[in-house]
C-alpha cells in the first residue's frame, strides 16, 4: 500500500467514525426531545390535576358555607381520630356479611382512623375488616353529628362511616341511624350511597333507606374525601353530604318513627366496613386484596339550649 493510499484509508476512516458519532448524536438529540415532550405533558397534567383540586376544594368550601347553620349547636365531641381516646375495636362476625372484625385492622395515626378490609385466611371468613364503637361518648336525644370520610369503592365492599346505636334509655336495643353507608353492590352499575333508618331488630316492620347520586355533589368522585351529616330534632332526623340536602324522616314516616326516636334514648357512635354477602354477587373480585375506609374527622353537637 503506497502512502497515499494509506491517507486516503486514514481520512476514510476518520470519515466514517464522524459519521457514527453524528448518526448517535442525531438519536441521542431525538429521544432528548421525546423525553422533555414527555416530561412536559407530565407536568402539564400535574398541574391541570392540582388546579382541578384547588377547584374542588374551593367548591367544597363554598359548600360549607352554605350547609344548615350551626347557630343553636354546641359541639361537645371533636376529634381527627389520629389517637384513640376510648374506642372499643371488636372482635367478631356479624351475620349478614363474609369477613371477621379484627382489633388490628383499626388503626389510628396520621391520616385519622383507617380501617383495613383484606384477603386474609385463617379467621374461618375469606376477608378480614374492623368494627369500631364509641360507647365512650354519649350523645344526646337530640343531636348533630359530622363526619370527614373517604370511601372504598372497590365492589363488595360495605363501609359504613358512621351510624348510631341507642347507649340507654327506653328499650335501648332498638333502633339505627346510618348517616351513610354503600352496599356491597354499589359499585357495580351506579355510584351512590345510602342513609337509612332501622326500627327495632327482628320486629319485621322493615327499615327505611334512601340512595344518593355522587354525581349531584360538588365533587362527584366517591373515592374524594365528602362530609356526611345527620341532624336529629324533635320529631325530625334530617340527613346531608358536603351541604347538599339528602333526605328527611319525621313524626308519622315512618309510622314507627316517635316508639323508637322520641322516647329519650341516648346514642353511640359507630364506624365499621364490612364485606361481602351471602354468596355470589356480592363478593370481591378475585384479584381482590386490600381496600381502606379513612375518617379524618368527627364532630358531635348538642342543642345549644
Amino acid at each position: 500500500m503506497t502512502l497515499s493510499e494509506e491517507v486516503l484509508r486514514y481520512i476514510d476512516g476518520k470519515e466514517n467514525s464522524w459519521l457514527t458519532e453524528r448518526s448517535q448524536l442525531i438519536t441521542s438529540l431525538e429521544k432528548a426531545n421525546a423525553d422533555y415532550a414527555l416530561l412536559d405533558k407530565a407536568k402539564t397534567t400535574e398541574i391541570d390535576d392540582l388546579k382541578a383540586k384547588i377547584q374542588s376544594l374551593e367548591e367544597q368550601i363554598e359548600q360549607l358555607k352554605n350547609s344548615p347553620e350551626l347557630n343553636g349547636w354546641k359541639l361537645i365531641y371533636s376529634s381527627d381520630l389520629t389517637k384513640d381516646d376510648g374506642w372499643t375495636k371488636n372482635e367478631e362476625t356479624q351475620s349478614n356479611d363474609n369477613s371477621r372484625n379484627l382489633r388490628k385492622n383499626a388503626v389510628f395515626g396520621p391520616s385519622g382512623l383507617v380501617i383495613y378490609g383484606r384477603r386474609e385466611s385463617g379467621y374461618n371468613r375469606p376477608y378480614t375488616t374492623a368494627d369500631v364503637l364509641g360507647k365512650h361518648i354519649s350523645v344526646p336525644t337530640y343531636f348533630r353529628a359530622e363526619v370527614d370520610a373517604i370511601l372504598p369503592t372497590e365492589y363488595a365492599m360495605w363501609p359504613a362511616p358512621l351510624w348510631f346505636r341507642p347507649l340507654s334509655g327506653p328499650n335501648a336495643s332498638d333502633g339505627e341511624i346510618d348517616v351513610a353507608e354503600t352496599w356491597t353492590g354499589s359499585w357495580k352499575d351506579s355510584k351512590t350511597f345510602g342513609v337509612a333508618l332501622h326500627p327495632a331488630y327482628g320486629s319485621g316492620l322493615g327499615h327505611v333507606n334512601a340512595k344518593f347520586d355522587y354525581s349531584k355533589l360538588p365533587n362527584p368522585d366517591p373515592a374524594a374525601i365528602h362530609t356526611y351529616a345527620v341532624e336529629k330534632t324533635k320529631g325530625s332526623i334530617k340527613f346531608w353530604c358536603d351541604g347538599v340536602f339528602i333526605k328527611e324522616w319525621k313524626t308519622g314516616s315512618p309510622a314507627w318513627f316517635d316508639s323508637i326516636f322520641e322516647v329519650g334514648k341516648t346514642w353511640y357512635p359507630r364506624i365499621t366496613l364490612q364485606i361481602g354477602g351471602t354468596g355470589s354477587p356480592f363478593e370481591p373480585e378475585a384479584n381482590w386484596k386490600e381496600s381502606k375506609m379513612i375518617i379524618s374527622g368527627l364532630r358531635i353537637y348538642e342543642p345549644d339550649n
